[in-house]
């Protein structure tokens, strides 16, 4: 398990500190760990059909195809996830910086890793491959960079594939974008009795694709995607946390087409969330979706800001941000050893704001352990006084 080190809801208004609930009964966390195991099997399914890639490839273009539009009524396409992906690699591979060449190491692992795990993906069924598959702003994208422009940066071709598989899942959840509260919005929606039974693999099949988009493949392809980097990992780092990935925590900076780093001591990263008056201390502790953890404290109250007054589908969290106004921050050590399940996933995300987060994301179904002190959990709360 990831293992915060503190827990401190900070009051940010007049409003009394938030109080813990205990957890209601034993039943929640047998629902939860029934619920991890019906995700496990339902992903195995999703891959015993997925004979030759064909329902990967075809699930993720429906998405991407099908991407709802957003808050300004703009609707996303695959040239807005793939050329800022291709793009950017572009600038980290050609970068000079100082841990270039450890870059190139670790995404050369990657690459050999997903071509060894899609050696027998039936080419006929990759679209992306396809004359015409990215379009007229990729091309503008590999122009102004000076790289190739037919097709864009190569395309998703040879020393690409990492990009295609890993990258173009990541891309869907990282960014600001529908898919990604719809899964959240799903995913969380597990944990609610009163939605219905999600712990058998056809359950959560349904809970997950209850309209009929493919969000259990999204799913699928973002574990796949995580486990990858995993297997990327230089064998001499595990043991010892998040490192091994840390190459993967700096931002390509388009504009500049230079490459943003995080500072050396940074050994600590973090997840703020709002709160209500009463904690829930089985939600803090045991998740139900993937979650989103920063390599600062600047990132954590960027999200925190961008939770409470962007329109994100997530009424809920603006209301407990405005009107409770208290927030769950955790706090976990980067080279602890339960800290390889936080993966660095900087590098296939971009923009000014995504570059103060410095982003790592962490599976669900995560039991969050809180380091003791003193007989009680190790923290720091609005209600201490300033020593």
């Amino acid at each position: 398990p990831a293992r915060p080190v503190t827990r401190s809801p900070t009051a940010l208004s007049q409003s009394p500190p938030p109080s813990a609930v205990p957890l209601r009964s034993p039943c929640q966390r047998q629902r939860w760990l029934a619920a991890a195991g019906a995700l496990a099997e339902m992903l195995c399914e999703i891959r015993q059909s997925n004979a030759g890639g064909a329902k990967w490839m075809s699930d993720m273009k429906e998405l991407i195809d099908n991407t709802p539009k957003d808050h300004t009524g703009r609707r996303p396409d695959f040239d807005d996830f793939a050329g800022p992906l291709l793009r950017d690699h572009f600038i980290h591979w050609t970068s000079s910086r100082t841990k270039a060449v450890n870059f190139r190491k670790v995404y050369t692992r990657l690459e050999i890793k997903v071509v060894m795990a899609t050696r027998y993906l039936d080419l006929s069924s990759d679209w992306t491959l396809k004359p015409g598959a990215l379009g007229q702003k990729t091309v503008d994208m590999a122009a102004q960079a000076g790289a190739t422009e037919r097709p864009p940066f190569d395309g998703f071709t040879l020393m690409k594939r990492a990009l295609l598989f890993v990258g173009v899942p990541l891309r869907l959840y990282l960014t600001d974008n529908p898919h990604l509260y719809e899964l959240i919005k799903r995913m969380r929606s597990l944990a609610d009795p009163c939605r219905g039974d999600a712990t058998t693999p056809s359950a959560m099949l349904r809970a997950l694709n209850h309209d009929g988009q493919p969000y259990a493949t999204f799913v699928y392809a973002l574990f796949a995607a995580l486990q990858m980097l995993h297997a990327a990992r230089p064998p001499k780092f595990l043991g010892k946390g998040a490192s091994g990935l840390d190459a993967l925590s700096a931002t390509a900076v388009a504009s500049r087409s230079e490459v943003s780093e995080v500072p050396d001591d940074s050994q600590l990263f973090f997840r703020g969330i709002w709160v209500p008056a009463t904690v829930d201390e089985h939600l803090a502790e045991f998740s139900w979706c993937f979650n989103s953890f920063s390599r600062s404290e600047e990132g954590v109250m960027w999200v925190l800001d961008f939770y409470a007054v962007e329109h994100t589908g997530n009424d809920r969290v603006a209301s407990l941000a405005w009107e409770d106004a208290h927030v769950l921050v955790y706090v976990a050590r980067f080279l602890a050893e339960s800290s390889m399940w936080a993966f660095p996933v900087q590098f296939f995300n971009s923009g000014l704001a995504s570059d103060v987060e410095k982003e790592l994301v962490v599976p669900p179904f995560v039991h969050y352990v809180f380091e003791m002190w003193q007989g009680g959990c190790f923290e720091v709360s609005s209600t201490q006084h300033p020593r």
